[in-house]
């Protein structure tokens, strides 16, 4: 099993706090938004590593997690937060980010 936690753990403080700021301000953070996560980190995300993030400083809702297949782009993973969004509506946003970067090559 792939350990989020373990790989977590060893990021530094920076590109912790650079997570949280952006899940602070945007609610949510894809694979595509350059601060670390991979689509395999996002799909095994867990209550351990949100609560890790807690630990660090973070101080939204829970995490969940939404992935969509873009033609033309490939699959797109996203967490985001619970109160924030609803699976609906995180998906819709997760849409439009694909269209997006399929519409850039």
């Amino acid at each position: 099993m792939y350990a989020i936690l373990d790989t977590l753990q060893t990021w530094p403080d920076e590109s912790l706090l650079r997570l949280i700021d952006h899940l602070k301000w945007h609610g949510w953070v894809t694979d595509e938004d350059r601060l670390g996560l991979s689509s395999t980190m996002i799909e095994h995300w867990d209550a351990a590593c949100t609560g890790y993030l807690r630990a660090v400083g973070y101080a939204g809702a829970d995490l969940g997690r939404v992935g969509y297949f873009q033609p033309g782009w490939g699959a797109i993973y996203a967490l985001y937060d619970s109160v924030q969004f609803d699976a609906m509506s995180a998906r819709e946003h997760l849409i439009l980010l694909g269209q997006r970067l399929a519409e850039s090559l």
